[in-house]
């Protein structure tokens, strides 16, 4: 028992050193329905030589059943040692997914 319980305390003490990020862009298999919206927000700061602040907005609709179209908005804050500041628009990604497949219990 104090073998396991020692186990997990390491473990624990050896993830929380762990660095781990927001995927930069996640998706499932499914399609927004028909008619309706999908919206996603998201914040990450980064820290190298540099502080890099990004809030990312998306939004998605559902043009049928299999299909969706969207676009995602990327605003970039950037504090440089050495020089002036900046923040703006960064990249903006258009995207469609279309469902081939349906899941039919299989």
């Amino acid at each position: 028992m104090k073998k396991i319980l020692y186990l997990t305390l390491f473990l624990m003490a050896v993830t929380s050193f762990a660095y781990a990020a927001r995927p930069l862009s996640t998706d499932d298999a499914g399609t927004v329905e028909k008619g309706c919206f999908e919206v996603e927000n998201g914040f990450e700061y980064v820290k190298q030589d540099e502080k890099e602040y990004n809030l990312s907005f998306a939004l998605k609709y559902g043009i049928s059943e299999s299909l969706h179209s969207g676009a995602e908005l990327l605003y970039k804050f950037i504090n440089f040692k050495e020089s002036e500041d900046t923040d703006g628009v960064g990249d903006v990604l258009v995207s469609s997914k279309y469902n081939f497949l349906d899941d039919e219990g299989n």
